[in-house]
């Protein structure tokens, strides 16, 4: 006995998935912001927000540790995946205030969605696809929307490694408002 299919092809992992999509995406509509090997470089207005977030939380941090600013510290492992929470959060912040919530086409959409892009890649959040997939419908691009909704679609596999093990209920509201959205197209 196999212990593989020959006949299936294997379902792909959403977040390798996403890798693709996130190489087409910046190719296909030449997306401001990425290098050729596909390490996104931040504009100043990116950079700024992120630091934004950074300081922001540093001094949350410091409020629950006496007040004393800089008195709190993370260590190292912990301070990388906060850094990159805080830099996926505020990059889709960043996105969202582009997209002012927008019924018309934002004249600075592309920004917006390489700055959606930056946010699913630091974080893998499907609410930064949802959004782009959303920006790149209203701009025209329905193939690119659908993808985008597609890959949430594999997001469920992927949820406990971002959400934890209990939040069927989350899971299943992202997952129908990306089947929702695809309807739409």
């Amino acid at each position: 006995m196999w212990p593989f299919s020959l006949s299936r092809k294997a379902k792909e992992a959403y977040q390798d998935i996403g890798i693709k999509l996130v190489a087409r995406l910046v190719a296909e509509l030449n997306l401001p912001g990425w290098e050729t090997d596909l390490l996104p470089t931040y504009s100043v207005d990116e950079i700024s927000a992120i630091d934004s977030g950074c300081a922001a939380f540093q001094r949350l941090a410091d409020q629950e540790g006496g007040g004393v600013p800089g008195a709190m510290y993370f260590h190292p492992d912990a301070a990388e995946e906060i850094r990159r929470k805080i830099a996926g959060d505020e990059l889709m912040s960043y996105a969202d205030r582009l997209c002012r919530f927008s019924e018309d086409l934002p004249a600075e959409w592309k920004l917006a969605a390489s700055a959606y892009l930056k946010a699913w890649s630091a974080t893998l959040e499907p609410s930064a696809l949802q959004n782009l997939g959303e920006l790149l419908a209203k701009a025209g691009y329905a193939d690119a929307a659908r993808e985008t909704f597609n890959v949430i679609l594999r997001f469920p596999d992927y949820a406990p490694k971002v959400y934890g093990d209990k939040q069927d209920d989350l899971v299943r509201m992202i997952v129908e408002r990306a089947s929702d959205s695809l309807k739409e197209l």
